[in-house]
């Protein structure tokens, strides 16, 4: 009979072992499951981060601003002239109907933001008031928002509908006098018209 409480002691601190090690999770640190890991992301420690991109080739488009970067000067009885010795400066951003998650160039020749400052001269004769306009050329581009995980490969979500970005071109210079027909400095408009293509 000792040998068989022996026994029977024995096979009770088997089963309590098996059964502890039923309860215990494993911690899987396997190659396969870390790729899988890796691939589904963990948005806990790689939140979705919000981005920008081109919608196809972005159908591009040229549009075309005009502002009056000057006071208005008026000759009087006699000619006039806003000199070269003065200086006009003009600050255009880009515009869209959406916010976009961050500006982007759609690889376009186009900037965030578009300032000169430059002399220039402009003349009148008698009876003339004269100012000084530049036309700042845009191109409009579609882009979308989206949302990406930036730890994995995971193709990006968008968010929202595609919207129009408008950009200063890089290389402008059509400034031009007008008479009689001024403004306020400052004020413009957008001329109802579009061109399609790249500057």
């Amino acid at each position: 009979m000792p040998q068989f409480s022996q026994v029977l002691r024995l096979a009770t601190l088997a089963l309590a072992f098996a059964h502890a090690a039923i309860a215990v999770p494993v911690k899987d640190s396997s190659p396969n499951h870390s790729v899988l890991k890796a691939r589904q992301g963990d948005t806990a420690t790689c939140p979705l981060q919000g981005d920008t991109e081109l919608v196809g080739d972005g159908d591009p488009h040229q549009t075309f601003y005009h502002e009056q970067v000057s006071d208005k000067l008026g000759c009087g009885d006699g000619e006039c002239a806003i000199t070269s010795e003065e200086s006009w400066s003009i600050s255009v951003e880009f515009s869209s109907e959406i916010s976009p998650a961050e500006w982007i160039s759609g690889g376009f020749s186009v900037e965030e933001t578009y300032s000169k400052t430059e002399g220039y001269s402009c003349y009148g004769v008698a009876g003339d008031e004269v100012c000084l306009w530049q036309m700042v050329q845009h191109t409009d581009y579609t882009v979308q928002n989206i949302k990406v995980n930036p730890c994995t490969l995971a193709e990006s979500e968008p968010e929202g509908d595609p919207f129009t970005i408008s950009s200063p071109n890089s290389e402008q210079g059509n400034y031009y006098c007008v008479r009689n027909a001024c403004r306020e400095k400052g004020e413009g408009y957008w001329e109802d018209r579009s061109e399609p293509g790249t500057a």
